[in-house]
């Protein structure tokens, strides 16, 4: 029982640790689309979510 919560438990830290340096999100949008988004944000004060929504 302890080896199988020590290894369990080894690979949901390796799990959390490949998702905190390989966001999905970090490859959802590109950098001039979120440069776009930030312009639009701050020109109109809506959220970004409004953004995301009114582009699609």
């Amino acid at each position: 029982m302890a080896l199988t919560d020590l290894f369990d438990g080894a690979m949901i830290v390796l799990a959390m640790y490949t998702l905190l340096f390989f966001h999905p999100g970090r490859f959802l949008f590109s950098e001039p689309a979120l440069e776009e988004m930030i312009k639009l944000e701050s020109n109109t004060g809506s959220s970004t979510r409004q953004s995301l929504i009114k582009s699609l």
